[in-house]
């Protein structure tokens, strides 16, 4: 069974889910939209987490800025410190990429997530409790 992840799109997004997870008392994983390193960056992903964390700071929360297939929007993110990136890239230039990451302390994610993607979602609140609940079985 895959690991579950919420692919967030906003501020809004992200505190709906850490939400449920805060509800629920489970571990979180988001993820930024694809290629939002590209049209959001860093420091707004950074913020967009930092103010979830105050929100809900009970939450084991693991946060995921995806890179798209940009070397460039990679590295840009291990300049400012992201702590975790996806990247679609070619194995030559991303073992390249996975290299410099690992030497500033950031992860590269190759995990292969099950996930609930938030973009045009009516109900935010009930689809992470929902999505989140499976998890705990029976």
């Amino acid at each position: 069974m895959k690991r579950r992840a919420i692919v967030i799109h906003s501020l809004d997004h992200a505190l709906a889910a850490t939400a449920a997870a805060d509800v629920l008392v489970v571990p979180l994983t988001l993820i930024s939209a694809a290629g939002a390193a590209g049209y959001l960056g860093a420091p707004v992903f950074a913020a967009i987490i930092a103010e979830t964390r105050r929100a809900h700071p009970t939450v084991t929360l693991t946060a995921i800025l995806d890179c798209g297939d940009a070397p460039g929007d990679a590295l840009n993110a291990i300049r400012h410190g992201t702590p975790v990136i996806r990247i679609a890239l070619p194995a030559s230039l991303r073992r390249k990429i996975e290299d410099i990451a690992t030497q500033s302390g950031t992860s590269v994610d190759r995990e292969a997530w099950d996930i609930l993607d938030l973009l045009d979602l009516g109900d935010l609140d009930a689809a992470c409790r929902v999505w989140l609940a499976d998890d705990l079985g029976p």
